[in-house]
C-alpha cells in the first residue's frame, strides 16, 4: 500500500514538472531561463545580461548551451551593476534600479519596463 501511494505521488509530481514552465538559473551578471520548447528551431534558453543601470542584454538559443564565442557586439563591462531577479508564476524579472526585463518561460517573450512598470518595449 506504502509503495502505491508513493508511485502516485510520483506521477503527480512528474506531470506538474512536464505541464510547467522552465526553470532558470541566476548568474553573475543576470539570469538564464530556461523555455519549454515546443518544436526544435523553438527557444530554448533566454540569457539576459545586466550591462547597466539602463542597459540588459538579451540573448536567446535553440540549443541546449550558449555558444562560447566572444561576442562581437558586446564590450565587457568594468563596473557590476546591482540588479534583483524574481519569479511569479510564469515570469522570471531582473530588476535594476532602472529597468526591468520580464521573460516568460513559457514562450521566451521579453519585454521592457520602467522602474514604476510602465511598459517601454514589448
Amino acid at each position: 500500500m506504502k509503495l502505491k501511494n508513493t508511485s502516485v505521488y510520483l506521477l503527480a509530481g512528474w506531470m506538474l514538472a512536464a505541464c510547467s514552465g522552465g526553470g532558470f538559473q541566476k548568474t553573475e551578471n543576470g539570469v538564464v531561463v530556461e523555455v519549454k520548447q515546443q518544436q526544435p528551431t523553438d527557444v530554448r534558453k533566454v540569457r539576459l545580461e545586466v550591462m547597466g543601470e539602463k542597459l540588459i542584454h538579451v540573448s536567446a538559443t535553440p540549443e541546449k548551451e550558449f555558444s562560447k564565442e566572444q561576442s562581437l557586439i558586446v564590450i565587457p563591462q568594468q563596473n557590476k551593476t546591482d540588479f534583483k531577479v524574481e519569479e511569479q508564476g510564469d515570469e522570471v524579472t531582473v530588476k535594476t534600479s532602472e529597468l526591468c526585463a520580464i521573460v516568460s518561460k513559457t514562450t521566451g517573450e521579453v519585454r521592457f519596463t520602467d522602474a514604476d512598470g510602465k511598459q517601454i518595449l514589448a
